[in-house]
């Protein structure tokens, strides 16, 4: 997934994920950090790629839906071995 931080001060610091019924729910979280000499935060998008591995233990032929920070982000098919269904290129805002 592609994650979108708002400048130069703030990081990826983690994500958490479970399964709840049919969905996927992704929670990824950013940290602002204060810079400690005076350097000024940049606030340009700065995209950050992040893969997340949901294993493949999923029932066959159920649709799933991947939620990221409370939006619907894709879906796919349970299968022996999961098949995606591609997302869409919207970057996710991290919370």
């Amino acid at each position: 997934m592609t994650i979108a931080l708002g400048g130069s001060c703030e990081e990826f610091a983690g994500l958490d994920w479970r399964v709840e019924g049919r969905e996927i729910i992704i929670d990824v979280t950013t940290i602002t950090k204060v810079p400690t000499a005076p350097v000024p935060c940049t606030l340009a998008i700065i995209y950050e790629d992040q893969s997340v591995n949901i294993g493949d233990k999923y029932e066959t032929g159920a649709e799933y839906d991947v939620i990221v920070n409370g939006e619907r982000h894709g879906t796919f098919i349970g299968a022996p071995t999961a098949t995606p269904v591609p997302p869409t290129a919207t970057p996710i805002i991290a919370r």
